[in-house]
């Protein structure tokens, strides 16, 4: 054990260190606000030589035009277009459902902190650890299982950041040995106590957990103790990993890569880019050059486009503009790059397509190939997590460990991610529909069950699952009769009927 007056939790690791500047632009493109731009952390001066003025108009007209943002967004809309949907029985029940109504001891249902867990999945990674709340150091007057339940100690998670997780180790299987993070400043309890700042790590290790308090004066001496220490029975430290992807580099276990670590630096790229083209635009502005004319024969102002008549046969007016080639040619790499963003976010490509609309603004036609793979693949994900968080929490909490293979047993908890993804704008498929039955009556004949389909898929659009008017599409569809002779009309549900026979809508953005 180190002597805790000579160590200091806060060190960083060289990990650490090497991707901290990668995982906070991947935050900040995440959400590009006018503080992050107007910094210049990612707009740096051209040279000692950029005037001060020029520097600042730069970051003022500088805009994200990425849509990495939009990307996690739609990701996590659709996922959580229905909540997930839970089933709890067995002996552990009653614990297990605490989890469910409170997930991290502060009024957070498991809903919502699981959702807020995707968000970060996308942008970063997240470590979610499982928690149990004990007694203070000399305080354990609590001996039992029961005693404790009886007390309110109970396990519960949290989330951190790569940028929390300050060091750790991973053995060769990428698992961890032992991981420390920061808890963050302690607020004042009260807005008038000033004081000394306290930061809070945690550590935890294959059996063990520590709590390190740093307190900082005002004159920035620092006071580091072991505040809290304990054991744990897992024989790993309860972290699960919800990555996007890990990295495959040798000695770089725990290192997360996320659906934002490539189109975040091109968005870089592209923000730097554009400020060059408004400053290049800026100094292409036409000046006009008059000489052999006093200063009183000229206005004192002159409009863009205006020639003057001069009536001095010396006077010569000249134009002064410069090349304005190049500024075409970055507009041409801003565009491709947009593009590459959209295709990183499997927006475009062979997965999409961009179309624009006056009315509603940007539209995604996406076809359901690799983008729904994705998404039902991180569905799994997440119910894998929720089980593995519930297998830790069970097994700290009643001291038995549940081996995680036999967690969906032993647990009785089963969890289902919503796999009903809107991934196209409802103009889209209703000209699908409407094709579908004027073009090709006598295939839909044949085949009703993909008319069928094809109707359940409008009314997922229409309607969220489990609304009565969700309910009673489905109903409609499953008992309609899509067979007959192609001279006959073909009997549509009502509803979804009135919406195929219309003329074409303005398309919903979803």
């Amino acid at each position: 054990m180190p002597d805790p007056s000579k160590f200091d939790p806060a060190t960083t690791s060289s990990l650490y260190n090497l991707h901290a500047p990668r995982w906070q632009l991947e935050l900040d493109v995440s959400e590009w606000t006018l503080d992050v731009i107007s910094a210049g952390t990612y707009l740096p001066k051209f040279s000692d030589k950029e005037h001060p003025d020029d520097y600042a108009y730069r970051r003022s007209m500088s805009c994200p035009l990425d849509m990495c943002r939009d990307g996690v967004r739609i990701r996590v809309d659709n996922l959580w277009r229905t909540p997930p949907k839970r089933e709890v029985e067995g002996r552990h029940k009653e614990l297990i459902q605490q989890l469910i109504d409170d997930a991290d001891n502060d009024g957070t249902p498991l809903d919502t902190f699981m959702q807020r867990a995707l968000w970060d999945h996308y942008v970063t990674g997240t470590d979610i650890v499982t928690q149990v709340t004990r007694a203070p150091l000399g305080e354990q007057t609590v001996i039992t299982v029961a005693d404790e339940q009886a007390a309110g100690i109970r396990p519960y998670f949290a989330r951190f950041s790569p940028l929390e997780r300050v060091d750790w180790a991973t053995n060769g299987s990428g698992n961890f040995m032992w991981a420390r993070y920061c808890l963050g400043v302690e607020p004042a309890s009260d807005e008038l106590i000033k004081g000394a700042k306290v930061t809070r790590y945690l550590t935890y290790s294959r059996w063990a957990w520590r709590i390190w308090k740093v307190t900082e004066q005002e004159n920035g001496v620092k006071e580091v103790v072991l505040d809290a220490e304990g054991a744990h029975i897992l024989g790993r430290p309860p972290i699960h990993k919800l990555y996007y992807a890990e990295s495959r580099k040798p000695g770089s276990g725990g290192v997360s890569l996320s659906l934002l670590t490539r189109p975040a630096v091109v968005a870089k790229v592209m923000l730097n880019l554009k400020s060059q083209a408004d400053a290049d635009i800026l100094a292409a502005v036409t000046r006009w050059l008059l000489s052999g004319v006093q200063a009183v024969d000229l206005p004192d102002t002159y409009a863009p486009g205006v020639v003057w008549k001069i009536p001095n046969t010396e006077a010569k007016l000249q134009i002064a503009q410069g090349d304005v080639k190049h500024i075409a040619e970055k507009r041409e790499w801003v565009l491709l790059y947009v593009g590459e963003i959209l295709r990183l976010l499997k927006f475009r490509g062979g997965m999409a397509e961009i179309t624009a609309n006056s009315g509603s603004g940007l539209k995604l036609a996406i076809e359901r190939t690799d983008l729904d793979n994705e998404l039902r693949a991180t569905a799994a994900q997440l119910e894998a997590a929720e089980l593995e968080m519930m297998r830790q929490a069970v097994s700290l909490m009643t001291g038995k460990v549940i081996a995680p293979e036999d967690a969906s047993k032993e647990l009785d908890y089963t969890v289902t991610y919503n796999r009903d993804f809107v991934l196209e704008p409802v103009g889209e498929m209703l000209d699908n529909i409407k094709a579908w039955f004027s073009d090709a009556g006598f295939v839909a004949e044949d085949v009703p069950e993909i008319g069928k389909e094809m109707l359940r898929q409008l009314g997922n659009m229409l309607a969220r699952d489990g609304t009565p008017a969700h309910e009673t599409m489905m109903e409609e569809i499953d008992k309609a009769s899509l067979e007959g002779s192609t001279d006959e009309p073909l009997e549509v549900p009502p509803p979804i009927a009135a919406v195929v026979q219309a003329p074409p809508a303005e398309q919903v953005d979803q």
